[in-house]
């Protein structure tokens, strides 16, 4: 997922500077189809903007998503630890009456 969300932001780039040289050739150019790559040129613009947008909100969902996960395999791993420790106090306790017992 990662690679795919620098992909977009590749491209979008890409077509942003595609756009952009468009426009930039064009204006003040009095040639047949000037104003049609400029329409082109701000196409590709809006389009470049898009999945720029798009991508900026995949990587932050992404980034946000994986912090939650961390986050929630340390609770875990403490909820463990603390069972753990519980476990080896009944042990602990165990062993302690078991000697006891023997001892009388």
């Amino acid at each position: 997922m990662k690679s795919t969300v620098l992909l977009r932001m590749i491209v979008g780039v890409y077509v942003g500077y595609l756009g952009y040289q468009l426009i930039s050739g064009n204006i003040g150019f009095n040639g047949k189809n000037s104003i049609l790559f400029v329409i082109i040129g701000v196409i590709f613009l809006a389009v470049a903007v898009v999945l720029l947008y798009t991508a900026g909100r995949s990587f932050k969902s992404e980034a946000e998503h994986r912090a939650h996960e961390e986050m929630a395999d340390d609770e875990e791993g403490f909820v463990e630890a603390e069972e753990f420790k519980f476990d080896t106090n009944e042990n602990d306790e165990k062993k302690d009456n078991d000697n006891l017992t023997k001892d009388k």
